[in-house]
């Protein structure tokens, strides 16, 4: 976790690869926890190797939070907001 420890604080999102059906939730729940605290506060979670025999998967869902203001003006400074008129 050393590692993911000091490039957390250099990227803008944590991800996290999780193996379906092997890795315990509480170990997904803690790792999460752990980048949220030495990171920006947003992580990700993939969920590999997943039987879709065993599971009904027919779609996916994506969730995302809004922006708070200051990631906002952040964004909008760097260009990436909307245009004005």
């Amino acid at each position: 976790m050393a590692d993911a420890a000091i490039i957390a604080n250099q990227v803008d999102v944590g991800i996290l690869v999780v193996r379906a059906a092997k890795t315990p939730r509480h170990s997904v729940k803690v790792a999460a926890e752990k980048l949220q605290k030495v990171g920006r506060g947003k992580v990700g979670i993939v969920l590999n190797d997943l039987n879709t025999d065993r599971h009904s998967v027919s779609h996916y869902t994506y969730l995302a939070s809004e922006p708070s203001d200051d990631e906002g003006e952040r964004s909008k400074a760097a260009g990436g907001g909307a245009s004005g008129s």
